[in-house]
């Protein structure tokens, strides 16, 4: 097949026939390689992934095995990327706002103030503020916003002066 040829819908589900087994044992022993287990449910929907998108541009693709390759390793690095972002604590739930135990929503408005405003800074320093509040530490804001943790210090001090500056009415 030349270059110039378009590829058939054919030829891709032989192409899928001939690689598919091999593919799977190729990403299976590229992740252990790594030092990540991947069971054979994700790695059938990592292939399952590469394999939709390679149809889509099937007929553009002029080296099937190496574009192939190219998805899988994508898809794998998607993976392991969603594996090991932290599980954060909803901002809803540490925004939850507590019943007034003496019956004076009085005693709440300055938590309610304080979170509107919140609400107004950017998103990454509402954020760190509202890890900074459920007590996440310093490495774990800084692996949040996917950081240092030198640097999720620096974003946490600039968010409080932001806060404290649109508390004092002088704007962000």
């Amino acid at each position: 097949m030349t270059s110039e040829a378009r590829r058939t819908p054919e030829e891709f589900d032989q192409h899928f026939r001939d690689t598919y087994e091999k593919t799977l044992r190729r990403l299976l022993s590229y992740a252990r390689s790594r030092g990540v287990y991947l069971n054979d449910q994700d790695a059938e929907d990592i292939l399952a992934q590469a394999y939709h998108e390679m149809s889509n541009d099937w007929p553009r693709v002029r080296d099937p095995h190496g574009y192939l390759w190219n998805r899988v390793s994508l898809r794998y690095i998607d993976l392991v990327r969603r594996r090991t972002r932290p599980q954060l604590v909803a901002p809803e739930l540490i925004a939850e706002r507590p019943a007034p135990q003496d019956c004076e929503p009085e005693s709440h408005l300055a938590q309610w103030d304080l979170e509107a405003d919140i609400s107004h800074l950017p998103e990454r320093d509402q954020k760190i503020i509202r890890l900074y509040a459920a007590g996440f530490s310093k490495d774990e804001q800084a692996l949040a916003l996917n950081v240092t943790a030198s640097n999720a210090g620096v974003i946490l001090n600039r968010a409080k002066k932001k806060l404290r500056m649109q508390q004092e009415g002088q704007g962000n």
